[in-house]
């Protein structure tokens, strides 16, 4: 049997696919007589943007946009006529293998700049475009069908028996809704969603919607993929661990069942990829240590859904054997992918790369707890730990005990003034307007990051309400008086909601007055190169610095 495995646009450009891979190094150990191609349509987009035939292409949106009419012109209009040569100028640097344009801070900021409002209106407009026709409320326009055409061929050219789409983040549903419409009814290829944001919506109510897919997984993918590949002839559906799928034009859902040891993984199978493609000048590969929250506490987070308990993490052993593979194929930088990693966990990796004499560089995401003590701080330094990727979320000690964070406000500034004398690129990420969160704490929150300017770079984000957090399922107690539901797509009467939730305070905000306090403080940081910087450039341009290994 053979499967195709896509990722679609919109996804960072730096970003290379993990989870596809996974699946098809797992799928194909475990059953001999598969055979499974993964294909980052995100990477081919963002390159083929740099073609000019593909750009005249893609400015035919315009003509087609709905916020598009006699009476408005939208400004993005000006970006698609003249837009190709700036953002191919950024791919290049980008790309810049030698690093020179990459490591110069002034080219380096028009660059991304450049890449990162490509990003964006192609999201933007392309959704904007897509959504009537996802809907059914038109055919598909010809514009599209010049977008998509080359890529249904590319998937059709591997003769594939079943076609899967990996949804990372919910900018991808568009995009990859009305590939699998049109490889629906240009061959009738069965279809098949997964993917982290399966895991937090409703999977039948998807199904229901969306008709032409037929089968979903949600949460863990390697052994429902896996028996579905074994079961797929025989159409014994129910055997296939954790699957939706359709029977007597009704829906079903197998029991999940998980893996229980992530040693019993195979290494992710990157060979379908061109590593040298993806925008930054050496490739950054992701790298899982763990699976789920080893915390599992902050009020605002449904996170949890991803994976069951109980948190399982890779032995010490097992992922230094994976390192040391991918080190040796000429990878030296690697971004933990991890929801969280404790200081124990990266600590006992740090100190087994030092030992082993591995030479990598790596960043990570996780929690300034005391636990990144002075002495553990130096540990991961010195193994390569240059990016440390911060979910601080407030410095005011009544909304972090509301958030059940954790962490204390008198620790989190003195640890991220620690990291940085030591070596470390602070990146702290912050919510602003927590339910119950006054102005004032708004204001000192902002004060927090202003006084810290020279140690870390941050990102600000709107508070969102979760359906399955504890927020939600307590809405009186964090003084929300109403919630309201907005669906994502509504086709044949129906409509499919992602997990988000409109709601609305007890306490009101001024936002127009807070955001314009934000930008202020953006703008105060322009000069802080890793301000406006992806996870992958970070933690390259952080392994750059003055400070060597300890």
């Amino acid at each position: 049997m053979k499967i195709v495995l896509v990722f679609s646009p919109f996804v960072e450009p730096t970003y290379i696919p993990i989870g596809i891979a996974q699946l098809k190094s797992y799928v194909e150990k475990q059953i001999p007589s598969a055979y499974i191609r993964t294909l980052d349509f995100n990477n081919t987009f963002f390159n083929n943007l740099t073609k000019k035939y593909f750009w005249n292409h893609y400015k035919e949106l315009c003509e087609i946009c709905p916020k598009n009419d006699k009476n408005h012109r939208c400004d993005r209009q000006v970006y698609f006529t003249g837009g190709q040569e700036s953002y191919t100028f950024g791919a290049h640097c980008a790309h810049d293998a030698e690093g020179e344009r990459f490591y110069d801070l002034t080219t380096y900021n028009l660059f991304v700049q450049e890449i990162t409002r490509s990003f964006t209106c192609w999201n933007d407009c392309f959704s904007a475009v897509a959504k009537d026709v996802i809907e059914d409320k038109c055919p598909v326009p010809v514009a599209l069908e010049k977008m998509l055409e080359p890529y249904v061929q590319r998937i059709l050219s591997e003769k594939p028996d079943l076609v899967g789409f990996s949804i990372f983040c919910g900018m991808q549903l568009s995009y990859s809704l009305l590939l699998a419409r049109i490889l629906r009814e240009k061959t009738g290829l069965p279809i098949i969603f997964g993917g982290a944001v399966m895991a937090h919506v409703n999977v039948c109510e998807f199904l229901e919607v969306f008709d032409y897919v037929d089968f979903a997984l949600a949460k863990e993918g390697e052994i429902g993929l896996g028996e579905l590949a074994r079961n797929f002839k025989n159409k014994k559906f129910e055997k296939v661990p954790g699957l939706f799928y359709r029977k007597k034009n009704k829906i079903y859902h197998n029991a999940e069942k998980y893996l229980e040891d992530l040693d019993n993984l195979p290494f992710p199978d990157f060979d379908d990829y061109d590593l040298q493609h993806y925008f930054s000048p050496v490739p950054v590969l992701p790298l899982i240590s763990s699976r789920g929250c080893y915390w599992r506490n902050c009020t605002f987070c449904s996170y949890s859904k991803s994976y069951p308990r109980p948190y399982k993490i890779k032995s010490i052993p097992r992922l230094i054997e994976e390192l040391r593979y991918f080190s040796s194929r000429g990878i030296k930088y690697f971004m933990i992918d991890d929801d969280i990693i404790s200081a124990t966990h990266l600590c006992a990796i740090s100190n087994a790369l030092t030992k082993e004499k591995i030479k990598v560089y790596f960043g990570a995401i996780t929690r300034p707890e005391k636990s990144f003590s002075h002495e553990a701080l130096e540990c991961i330094y010195r193994a390569g730990g240059r990016l440390l990727l911060w979910g601080v979320e407030s410095n005011n000690e009544r909304i972090l005990q509301l958030m059940q964070k954790g962490t204390h406000s008198d620790d989190i500034e003195l640890l991220l003034q620690n990291a940085a004398q030591i070596g470390f690129t602070n990146h702290c990420f912050m919510i602003v307007g927590f339910p119950t969160q006054t102005v004032q704490e708004i204001a000192n929150d902002l004060r927090f990051l202003l006084k810290n300017k020279d140690v870390v770079s941050f990102h600000l984000h709107g508070f969102l309400l979760k359906k399955g957090s504890y927020i939600f399922n307590n809405l009186q107690e964090f003084g929300i008086v109403a919630t309201e539901e907005t669906p994502v797509f509504t086709r044949h009467k129906k409509s499919f909601y992602d997990d988000s939730v409109m709601f609305k305070s007890s306490l009101k905000l001024d936002w127009k007055k807070i955001k314009t306090a934000c930008e202020q403080l953006e703008r105060l940081f322009l000069n802080n190169r890793f301000q406006n910087t992806g996870h992958a450039h970070a933690l390259i341009l952080a392994s750059k610095n003055k400070k060597v290994m300890l």
